[in-house]
């Protein structure tokens, strides 16, 4: 019984919807830190580059584009991309010197909430 509590505990914890700000509170993501989000391929070939830089994370833990705080990733990246996308595979941050994966941020985030 006591098994099955910690499984449905667990199945609970990955389908939880994990805010950005939460990165933040946790120490996975720092105040400044840059933020780079893919483009679409279509959008990407029309500009002419991948990526959209010189995004950070703010002093609350969002990311703060033309203005507007997002501490979803993906309505950040359907804003960016003109459609609706995955944020947390296209958003990375700059943490150690190397481009991260939103989503290995929040694979992490989940398993010290386990």
């Amino acid at each position: 019984m006591e098994f099955e509590k910690h499984n449905e505990s667990k199945k609970k914890i990955a389908n939880f919807h994990v805010k950005l700000t939460q990165l933040l509170d946790a120490g996975l993501t720092k105040r400044g830190m840059s933020v780079r989000v893919k483009l679409k391929r279509d959008l990407a070939k029309k500009l002419g580059r991948e990526y959209i830089n010189s995004l950070e994370i703010s002093s609350t833990g969002t990311i703060v584009c033309d203005g507007q705080e997002f501490d979803k990733p993906s309505p950040l990246t359907g804003k960016i991309n003109g459609s609706s996308c995955n944020g947390w595979e296209y958003i990375e941050i700059k943490k150690d010197g190397c481009w991260v994966r939103l989503e290995e941020l929040r694979a992490i985030w989940r398993t010290t909430k386990n």
